[in-house]
């Protein structure tokens, strides 16, 4: 009794009695076993202890308080672990992606990719490189930089290395290319026509060193090309051996061949200059499409699928341009010189000019007073004028061929380069509603069918499993710390 009561060997949770059941009673069910029991507690001395330690309905309901107090202690770690728990299986979530199940599903993801790549698209084109962070760490989306970079080499190129034989500087404005100094191989050097300044550099840097070649854009045969220094070969020789195998039987007047023939000849530089120049924006349209791809979806599986699928409708664009380019080319070149430009007027008779400026500088000389003093002012003999500035009909007319020639090529170089730039890359390659750039868009993806659909966007049977594993754990953790607040 002195155990029961505490007295000792006290326990912190103390003692409880119960009664067993007899040999005799193993076949009786429990109400006849907790009678019995609660007969014999009821008897001396078990009657003078405390009934709550005493019989098997009381053992119960202090073990379910004693578990109670347990499970309250313990409730603020639980609680922790399943919060952790649901906080790991969300982070598992995220990384696969938005749900992609369903086709509607799918629709809304790639929907969702092709405004992210527009919003970019429209910024780079903008030169607005604040707007998205993807700017500053990749060069090759700064679009609009490279494009006007390559523009104005491009313009420089024609400029300098677009004639085949250099113009007559004796009586042009026009100045020399300046060259290095001559060496054995000099006839040899050329300017490459990819010469580029430092971010355009950058870029074509990177594409030899890494994996951003595209073997795709071989089909376009756009490779760099270096044309070759203006020859240094007399300009009025030349147009004379051209005219002296071209001449008729008018008198004073330049053949209807003679112009047509000298000028493809004096501008076929142009044509690598274009190829190259619109093989550039090409590289760098298809250079920007990918980086950002990569930028706004970063499931490699889906980017691949949907890189795939864009390939065909760009190579259409792209080659439009080159198409284009070449039309250009071809109106230009073998087309029918023809300018309304004033200056084509103007730049003649400069040349005109400029060569009697020549030649009356050539003759001048002091002017004396009858007295022997000399003047301030410098007179040309007409007898000497007239001796220098007769000529056969030969030199006039190779003289005015000349003149016409250069006149006509600087109206022409400057609207062949605008238009090349103008139609060729900023309208098909870059601005245009029909541009590579605005193919991955709201019209693309709507017109995608479920099949293309699943197989672009659609997850993997891992994946899809691994969804459902994490989405069930969650849900069943949810409910459980609902329990724990109760």
């Amino acid at each position: 009794m002195s155990l029961l009561e505490g007295k000792r060997n006290p326990l912190r949770l103390g003692y409880h009695i119960v009664r067993n059941r007899g040999q005799s009673e193993l076949s009786s069910d429990s109400a006849v076993r907790n009678q019995k029991e609660k007969d014999f507690l009821s008897a001396d001395p078990w009657s003078r202890l405390d009934p709550d330690r005493l019989g098997t309905p009381a053992l119960q309901k202090r073990l379910q308080d004693l578990l109670v107090d347990i499970t309250r202690r313990e409730f603020p770690k639980v609680q922790a672990q399943i919060v952790r728990r649901i906080a790991t299986c969300r982070q598992r979530l995220d990384t696969l992606g938005v749900d992609r199940q369903s086709t509607d599903q799918q629709r809304r993801y790639l929907l969702d990719l092709s405004k992210d790549f527009q919003d970019i698209t429209n910024s780079a084109l903008d030169a607005y490189y604040s707007r998205n962070v993807a700017f500053s760490n990749t060069p090759a989306l700064r679009l609009a930089t490279l494009a006007v970079d390559r523009m104005d080499m491009f313009s420089k190129d024609v400029e300098r290395v677009g004639h085949t034989i250099q113009f007559d500087v004796s009586d042009s404005e026009q100045q020399p290319h300046s060259r290095e100094p001559e060496s054995p191989d000099a006839e040899l050097d050329a300017f490459s026509a990819n010469d580029s300044g430092e971010l355009i550099d950058a870029i074509q840097g990177d594409s030899e060193t890494s994996d951003s070649h595209y073997p795709e854009l071989s089909d376009l045969t756009l490779t760099d090309w270096s044309a070759p220094e203006p020859s240094e070969q007399n300009i009025m020789d030349w147009i004379r051996a051209e005219y002296l195998t071209a001449r008729g039987f008018g008198l004073g007047t330049i053949g209807p061949s003679i112009l047509p023939t000298i000028w493809q000849e004096q501008s076929k530089n142009w044509e690598g200059l274009a190829t190259a120049y619109i093989g550039d924006i090409v590289y760098f349209v298809h250079e920007f499409m990918c980086k950002t791809l990569a930028h706004i979806c970063v499931d490699e599986r889906v980017r691949s699928s949907l890189w795939s699928l864009l390939q065909e409708p760009l190579l259409e664009r792209y080659q439009k341009a080159v198409d284009h380019v070449k039309f250009i080319l071809h109106v230009e070149r073998f087309g029918t010189p023809l300018t309304t430009n004033h200056y084509f007027n103007e730049n003649l008779q400069k040349c005109k000019t400029r060569r009697l400026e020549k030649v009356l500088t050539e003759h001048k000389e002091h002017n004396y007073t009858p007295d022997g003093r000399r003047r301030a002012d410098m007179v040309v003999k007409v007898e000497q004028l007239k001796q220098s500035i007769a000529m056969d009909n030969t030199e006039h007319t190779v003289q005015d061929i000349h003149d016409i020639l250069e006149s006509y090529y600087k109206v022409a170089r400057k609207r062949f380069v605008d238009t090349v730039c103008m139609q060729g890359s900023d309208f098909h390659l870059l601005t245009g509603a029909d541009s590579p750039l605005r193919i991955f868009g709201t019209t693309f993806v709507s017109e995608l069918s479920a099949t293309q659909l699943d197989m672009v966007a659609g997850e993997e049977a891992s994946t899809k499993q691994l969804r459902k594993s994490l989405t069930n754990e969650i849900f069943a953790l949810e409910e459980g710390k609902k329990l724990l607040r109760l």
